[in-house]
């Protein structure tokens, strides 16, 4: 087999190709937005010892205690396999206490899976060859040793698929670098190397068939090469690429484009760094402050700040505007005179945005969006966001406040994540405000007032 060191990569329990992993992601944002679905892959593996654990793992309950008829070994090698067949010694375990021992097992799945395909539940299939210019050996899963067609990382398993998905990956999966693998997978040719194949029709229905007993019918196939050719690549992100979804109100979906996106956790860390605690807590804190804003609106205040990552080596440091009011993903920034003049437009900002004074454009209160879209900041940091990709989802509604739309139209970041909420609903929660949501208005918050110092927890 070809070396695949650094070709592969683990997902949860699924081992694939490591390019094919961006393809597959794109793959399902194309599916969801097509029929409202997605593809989960099952658990695949890496080596040989996996596989003999899912044979012996299928083998039927009846011939766990005798040989199904046709076994090739003699008594004595049985009771050496037999008290092997029990799940619950693992097959590492085997092999670290009995090298022998595991090699004998081995062994026997491997030949009950060649020759006796009928000792497994369900049955094993059998191998066959398609036709076509494309022609292929296809061996059913679970398989012996090499022959398993999950062991090289481009065949990714699933349920058996519907009717429904069925049909549309027959005529998009190819432009995702994929080919149907009989009802229940996808195998990753690569989307260069299928642009290259495709110079024709009927390659595109010899491919499409590759791994096919019974062949699709040419009419059922509707792709064509030319569009084959017109492709862009799909593995590289940008905004065409991401799945056209618009949410209705300001909370964030539980999962986007590929993604799980973490839900609103109270309990969220929120502590200072010390840039943080040397320049603006004293501001925060000071009798001017106390006298002039409430305790939630310094409250909230101090969150973004300390969300923004305010300390020397950012620009909400350098350009004192520790809520970065104006400061782009773009790179744009708003450069403020002192640190007290960047407090105070952080305050006016919140107050503005609780009262919606003056608010105009995306801030004036009623019908409100914020279209679907693509960032470049987030797409290069994407493991710092724990995204897949830069995809931005649309959010839609009646604005009057509330602190999911303003958070969304804050930090670009929160239109796929509840970081800031979640900070937001941890400070107030400490203090004596429980259960703040998307739906809280922020007037709720900055109207909180008591008599007790802010507490971080």
């Amino acid at each position: 087999m070809a070396n695949l060191e650094g070709k592969l990569s683990q997902y949860g329990t699924v081992v694939m190709y490591t390019e094919a992993n961006r393809y597959l992601e794109a793959l399902n944002g194309k599916l969801s937005e097509g029929i409202g679905t997605t593809l989960s892959a099952v658990g695949s593996y890496l080596s040989k010892y996996e596989v003999v654990d899912d044979l012996r793992g299928r083998l039927a309950e009846e011939w766990r205690l005798t040989q199904p008829p046709g076994s090739d070994i003699d008594a004595n090698t049985f009771e050496t396999i037999l008290p092997l067949l029990s799940p619950d010694k693992s097959v590492i375990e085997i092999l670290a206490n009995n090298p022998s021992e595991y090699e004998t097992l081995e062994a026997y799945m491997n030949n009950l899976a060649d020759n006796i395909k009928g000792s497994f539940d369900p049955t094993l299939k059998d191998s066959f060859e398609t036709s076509g210019s494309m022609s292929s050996t296809v061996y059913p899963i679970p398989q012996s040793s090499e022959k398993d067609p999950r062991r090289g990382g481009r065949l990714i398993v699933f349920e058996e698929f519907t009717k429904s998905v069925k049909d549309w990956l027959i005529n998009n999966a190819i432009l995702y670098g994929f080919t149907l693998y009989e009802d229940y997978g996808l195998y990753y040719v690569g989307f260069d190397e299928v642009k290259s194949l495709l110079t024709s029709n009927q390659k595109v229905v010899d491919l499409v068939n590759k791994f096919q007993a019974i062949p699709f019918l040419a009419g059922d196939i509707k792709l064509k090469a030319d569009a084959v050719q017109k492709a862009k690549d799909p593995g590289v992100f940008n905004k065409d690429n991401c799945p056209l979804v618009w949410i209705e109100g300001w909370d964030t979906p539980a999962e986007y484009a590929g993604g799980a996106i973490s839900p609103i956790k109270v309990g969220s860390k929120v502590s200072m760094n010390a840039s943080v605690r040397e320049r603006i807590w004293p501001i925060i804190n000071s009798s001017a402050y106390k006298s002039k804003y409430t305790k939630g609106h310094r409250m909230i205040a101090l969150v973004y700040v300390i969300k923004e990552g305010y300390h020397p080596d950012t620009r909400s440091y350098r350009t004192n505007n520790p809520g970065n009011i104006g400061n782009t993903d773009s790179g744009a920034n708003v450069n403020i005179a002192t640190l007290e003049d960047g407090m105070k437009k952080l305050m006016d900002y919140f107050g503005n945005r609780a009262s919606g004074a003056g608010g105009t454009g995306r801030w004036a209160f009623g019908p409100q969006k914020i279209s679907p879209n693509f960032s470049n900041e987030i797409h290069k940091a994407a493991a710092n966001y724990n995204r897949p990709n830069g995809c931005l989802p649309g959010y839609r509604g009646n604005y009057q406040g509330e602190l999911g739309y303003f958070t969304k139209v804050y930090a670009t970041g929160a239109r796929v994540g509840n970081g800031g909420i979640s900070k937001v609903a941890t400070i107030f929660g400490i203090n004596g405000f429980p259960n703040v949501n998307g739906n809280t208005k922020l007037s709720d918050l900055l109207s909180f007032n008591n008599n007790s110092p802010i507490n971080l927890g």
